[in-house]
């Protein structure tokens, strides 16, 4: 079992190019209904979003995912230097032209030529295939480590969701054998009142089904024999190998929730009515956790 939260950065040195760099990956995962990515990168990494956020999903499965790389030297993508002449002339053309409208003094400096926008320009380089693959093997050993913190958190997860599984189902037993006693004491207690009845009359015979109406609305034994199923397959599902299980449970904890609120209502005995708010409570604090589960 796999928790949705965790984090992962792991730091490798580069050579980029002419330059030795180092990469920092950092991965951040919290809990989500699906899949969604966060990226922040280097402008010169762009094109390689998809592609991380196709290794990431494979990987990762489920939760809001927060990406970064870090780059300890920016310049190790940055190619030559260009600059435009014409633009440098024309800017010097506008300032001789001012100088003479306006009758300003003063000099036009190679410092104050430099500082004017779009003179010049930085070349992107293209990342060669061998940086990509050693980028995206860092990725996928950060995701794994990701991976390995989750798991972690998903064993506790697991412990967790298993015991109160487990005093469901003691508390479904204890209502089990509580309701077979009192479901004999009503039948007894229906069937004696029945007897006393005089058969030959119509409305003793509406009496009576009346009193077998009643006593169907009360059995619950239907209800029970669906919830200890539920929990069988709940238990099952916990330990299974499946690594997407989150709203599986989700989805099984809402039938284990519909069965227990039919009992809670059917049942007429306040001990039965205690422990069905019992598990109540179990189930809800279990479909909490279960927001957690990949």
């Amino acid at each position: 079992m796999r928790s949705m939260t965790g984090f992962a950065s792991k730091t490798q040195p580069l050579q980029m190019h002419e330059t030795k760099v180092d990469v920092t990956i950092n991965i951040k995962s919290v809990n989500a209904r699906f899949f969604e990515t966060n990226c922040k990168m280097p402008h010169a990494l762009f094109n390689f979003e998809t592609d991380i956020i196709k290794r990431l999903k494979k990987q990762l499965h489920r939760g809001h995912v927060f990406f970064s790389i870090n780059i300890s030297d920016q310049s190790a993508f940055k190619g030559a230097i260009s600059y435009s002449l014409p633009l440098a002339e024309s800017y010097n053309q506008a300032v001789e032209k001012i100088q003479k409208a306006t009758g300003v003094s003063g000099s036009f400096t190679i410092s104050d030529l430099v500082d004017l926008p779009y003179l010049f320009s930085v070349e992107e380089q293209t990342i060669p295939d061998s940086i990509k693959q050693e980028l995206f093997q860092l990725i996928d050993q950060t995701a794994q480590a990701l991976i390995a913190e989750q798991e972690k958190e998903g064993a506790t997860l697991e412990h967790d969701l298993l015991e109160r599984a487990e005093v469901v189902a003691q508390k479904a037993h204890k209502i089990e054998t509580l309701h077979e006693a009192f479901m004999a004491r009503r039948k007894k207690e229906i069937l004696d009142e029945i007897h006393s009845y005089n058969d030959k009359d119509d409305i003793i015979e509406s009496r009576k089904a009346g009193l077998y109406y009643i006593l169907d609305k009360i059995d619950i034994t239907e209800e029970i024999v669906r919830l200890k199923s539920h929990l069988v397959n709940l238990k099952d599902l916990i330990q299974s190998n499946a690594i997407e299980k989150g709203k599986r449970l989700d989805f099984t904890l809402q039938e284990l929730g519909r069965e227990i609120n039919t009992i809670a209502a059917k049942c007429s005995d306040a001990h039965m009515g205690s422990f069905a708010i019992d598990m109540k409570v179990e189930i809800e604090k279990m479909r909490e956790q279960a927001q957690n589960v990949v």
